[in-house]
């Protein structure tokens, strides 16, 4: 919701209240929006490798209210003393939202973890029902209610809202730290992907014709003494410890990735 209300109207709010230009609230408006869909991957590699999710979300929730306040504190400065507090805000928001938007989808999975019980299955059907619900609603009221009371009360009340909102959501969370299921980071995908790729890269002309496609090269790649890096490197049975790492699991995602990317040129040419 406080995403949602910030971007409906920002551009109104940095031309008539920051007398901003219109080129420049618009390059404004992109950064902020771009940012905030850029930075969930940075938000999703720091759960995975250093804090775990549940720990992750309450960081960022911290910074998101913090650059709330900020924001809601530029309102009621003015243009001439606010400023670089509001872009400030801005950026801090763009920071936080990405640890939220990357971990609050996959802890809420991390709840009903067992795949094999049936009623955990169709408990984690019904949690991704109501989330994605519960998103549109609240898209629905930012571009309606909160807009409305933007443009006609003035943005500090139209800030000072979703900010309240997402204060008392953060504390409703953190009410059920006991209850909630934490794993603990095992690293992330986004390490070994790249490495296959550079090894897809580097893999031998003479074994390149034997590969099923592009990635499938990795498994040909040689360290300096000619031994397999895959052999040495990734294959966990050696250790005798649980895989955390496959090739498939790394095919299938550059698999989705293929499939999903030319949604987001669509959008745009659209």
């Amino acid at each position: 919701m406080a995403f949602y209300s910030i971007s409906a109207n920002l551009f109104l709010f940095l031309t008539n209240d920051m007398k901003v230009h219109n080129e420049t609230a618009n390059i404004i408006l992109f950064l902020f929006v771009g940012t905030c869909f850029v930075s969930p991957l940075f938000g999703g590699y720091f759960a995975d490798t250093f804090l775990g999710r549940f720990q992750t979300i309450v960081l960022f929730d911290v910074v998101y209210i913090v650059g709330m306040v900020l924001l809601v504190g530029g309102t009621v400065m003015g243009q001439d003393a606010a400023p670089y507090l509001v872009y400030g805000a801005l950026l801090v928001i763009a920071m936080g939202t990405g640890g939220i938007k990357a971990n609050v989808m996959p802890f809420g999975a991390d709840q009903f973890a067992d795949i094999s019980n049936d009623d955990q299955k169709q408990q984690k059907q019904t949690f991704f029902n109501w989330s994605y619900f519960m998103i549109n609603l609240g898209a629905l009221v930012s571009f309606t209610g909160i807009a409305y009371l933007q443009q006609d009360k003035g943005f500090t009340y139209g800030l000072a809202i979703p900010a309240v909102v997402l204060l008392v959501s953060a504390i409703v969370f953190t009410i059920g730290v006991k209850q909630y299921v934490k794993l603990k980071p095992s690293g992330s995908i986004v390490g070994p992907s790249l490495k296959m790729l550079y090894f897809a890269f580097r893999a031998p002309w003479d074994d390149r014709n034997n590969a099923l496609s592009f990635l499938d090269r990795a498994k040909f790649a040689r360290n300096p003494s000619g031994v397999l890096r895959f052999t040495n490197r990734y294959l966990p049975a050696l250790l005798h410890t649980p895989p955390t790492f496959t090739i498939p699991t790394t095919f299938s995602t550059f698999s989705s990735l293929r499939t999903f990317l030319p949604f987001p040129l669509v959008t745009y040419i659209a």
